[in-house]
């Protein structure tokens, strides 16, 4: 750990200053995520603070004469820094210093990056993967750039699946789930130098979750009995209140076991807020169903189940779906698998789901657990395969512009593309 300390001297643009705007700074580094520094800084008057490392600004704090900011960048790597405050519209920055990164720790799981024709389009220069590596009994959340470089990496001692980037925020949510004891299960916040900032209590909790309007909304198992046996439906939790359970709006039928004495019957695996509908999509994969929610939980539409003959044509009903995200206001998109894992398009029309378009076919993967589809600029698509332990940028005409391998011991279960180091998730 390191503390450099800085005395400012006012900025020669500014005229007949008394005093420099910005009079102290100091950087430190972290123990635990060695790639991460803490910046601070007063300021001589309130003014919305942030600070730029090599030209990209983190997000601006609250008004206030104390600042504080988390950096990250390639391991061993030096960062040209600069301090910024804005008072009363105006701008003022310190000189540039330099604040070197340390290494990261051996553990860290690695990227392998075989396909990069993304890199040359324009603006994708600054692009960063922000992913969660599902792993047993160590899962990470890591950020990289688009050579696979691993930037930062925390891990955590559960099998948790989702993670919501707030970046803009120098922080990262995470569910912390054990499969073999739900109860416990967790949503933690942490900042990038590795320290918790809170955790709340998300008993049931299981794959994935999404925050809307500054509250999480979560999976919990919704267990059961039917005459002797234990059966696994689903509800869906909007900060702590339940708004929808599978059991009231689902017939039962039977799926696949967990155990002999254990029925996993829905097994939702996604959730995700279209503002401009201002519904929630919910893919429900044991019952090849998707259905689109209301903000109270009301479902508004249930497409799939047994002998659905909603989607058009009747043979694009997505089998086993997982991730669906909302690709507009009539336009959804997932990953489906059957005999191979694909990712497939289609278009609401009234109670009927049209395919517009499959996708990855070309791959021959089959993913047996997890994946995700979700947009990006340009009409591409960020795909992982989840257990394939693959992630791809794929072209609207099926073309593959980037492809990453995770390694052997780690799948990806959920990932996010950025523009920058510090963007607030999409």
């Amino acid at each position: 750990m390191f503390l450099l300390l800085v005395a400012c001297a006012a900025p020669d643009t500014i005229a007949d200053a008394e005093t420099a705007w910005i009079t102290q700074l100091s950087a430190e580094t972290s123990g635990s995520i060695p790639t991460a520094i803490e910046i601070q800084f007063s300021t001589a008057a309130e003014g919305v603070g942030w600070v730029e490392v090599d030209g990209i600004a983190t997000g601006a704090s609250e008004p206030g004469t104390e600042h504080t900011h988390i950096v990250y960048g390639p391991p061993l790597s030096d960062l040209s820094v600069i301090a910024v405050v804005e008072v009363d519209g105006q701008r003022h920055e310190s000189e540039a210093f330099t604040v070197t990164t340390g290494q990261l720790l051996p553990e860290t799981p690695t990227l392998d990056v075989t396909i990069d024709k993304l890199s040359s389009h324009e603006g994708a220069e600054e692009l960063i993967l922000v992913a969660h590596l599902y792993g047993t009994p160590t899962s990470w959340t890591i950020i990289s750039d688009l050579s696979g470089q691993i930037l930062w990496a925390i891990s955590q001692e559960s099998q948790g699946l989702s993670i919501q980037p707030m970046l803009e925020r120098g922080a990262v949510m995470e569910n912390l789930t054990h499969y073999n004891d739900l109860s416990s299960s967790s949503l933690r916040t942490v900042d990038l130098m590795g320290n918790i900032l809170s955790e709340r209590s998300t008993p049931g909790a299981h794959h994935f979750f999404e925050l809307v309007d500054g509250e999480p909304l979560w999976i919990r198992a919704d267990s059961r009995r039917v005459d002797a046996q234990l059966v696994v439906g689903d509800a869906l939790i909007w900060g702590d209140e339940e708004i929808f359970s599978t059991w009231d709006h689902i017939n039962h039928y039977t799926s696949t076991p967990f155990t002999p004495s254990i029925e996993d019957w829905t097994h939702a695996n996604w959730i995700h807020h279209n503002p401009e509908r201002d519904t929630f999509l919910m893919s429900l994969a044991k019952q090849s169903t998707i259905i689109e929610l209301s903000r109270g939980g009301e479902p508004l539409q249930i497409l799939g189940g047994t002998n659905s003959h909603v989607f058009i044509p009747d043979d694009d009903h997505p089998h086993h779906p997982h991730g669906a995200h909302w690709l507009g206001p009539d336009l959804v998109v997932m990953t489906t698998t059957n005999e191979q894992s694909t990712v497939r398009q289609y278009k609401l029309d009234g109670q009927e789901m049209v395919a517009v378009n499959t996708l990855g076919a070309d791959n021959n993967f089959h993913a047996h657990v997890l994946g995700e589809a979700q947009p990006l600029k340009n009409s591409m698509l960020l795909v992982s395969w989840g257990s394939v332990g693959v992630v791809q940028v794929l072209s609207s005409d099926n073309e593959v512009l980037w492809e990453a391998h995770s390694e052997l011991g780690h799948f990806i279960s959920q990932v996010f593309m950025l523009p920058t180091r510090f963007s607030p998730a999409p």
